[in-house]
């Protein structure tokens, strides 16, 4: 069959537009399909470009710290005492033994406390978010005693006296290494007291089976 040249030159143009469209498709394709080294790249100049604007802010004096938040990782490393924390109006914040309530950008402790310990307040820090000071109050989240805090509270709450491993160097001591048992009737100051001595340390333990107790066992 014979073609004429009107023919091959619309051939010719049909296979050009189908060799174009598939590049293009073949282009999409590529751009949909993951590329780990192209976007780490891009991942690369976007962390560039924001260095270079947090220079430019930083020259020009328009960075802004970074208010800190309130939470419970500023009872790290407190007393145990300091049962509550706040922030006042000027974003400074502190700890206290009892409830507060906001009175005048500071706080002050609740009219029915006043007269159940209060101590003057410990200085956590600034540059806390003061935007709602007033409402900033937190309560420091309880843990489970163990070791020589269930001992006290054992003794507090009124038990006569409390069988432990007892140690002057660890809770950890006392268990795993010193393994000497003491009837604990009473403490003071940092001090546990047994009939025989004086302890640093004082686990609780079963009688039974002279493994340390847990403060739900003992009801507390």
């Amino acid at each position: 069959m014979k073609i004429t040249k009107s023919e091959l030159l619309r051939r010719i143009e049909a296979l050009e537009e189908w060799s174009s469209g598939a590049d293009e498709m073949l282009t999409e394709l590529n751009h949909a399909l993951p590329d780990p080294e192209y976007d780490a790249k891009c991942e690369a100049q976007e962390a560039d470009i924001d260095a270079s604007l947090d220079r430019h802010r930083e020259r020009l004096g328009l960075n802004k710290p970074k208010l800190k938040q309130l939470d419970q990782s500023v009872f790290d490393g407190q007393d145990e005492k300091w049962r509550f924390a706040a922030v006042d109006a000027d974003g400074s914040a502190r700890a206290y033994n009892y409830n507060q309530m906001p009175i005048g950008g500071n706080h002050e402790p609740h009219p029915d406390q006043s007269e159940k310990g209060f101590e003057a307040y410990e200085f956590i820090g600034t540059g806390y978010d003061a935007s709602n000071w007033q409402n900033s109050i937190i309560e420091r989240e309880s843990k489970e005693l163990t070791g020589s805090d269930l001992c006290r509270a054992m003794l507090e709450r009124g038990d006569k006296y409390v069988l432990c491993f007892v140690s002057d160097f660890s809770d950890d001591h006392a268990v795993n290494q010193s393994k000497m048992i003491n009837l604990v009737t009473h403490t003071k100051g940092n001090s546990i007291f047994a009939k025989s001595a004086r302890w640093k340390y004082a686990v609780p333990i079963n009688q039974q089976t002279g493994e340390p107790l847990t403060a739900s066992e003992v009801g507390l």
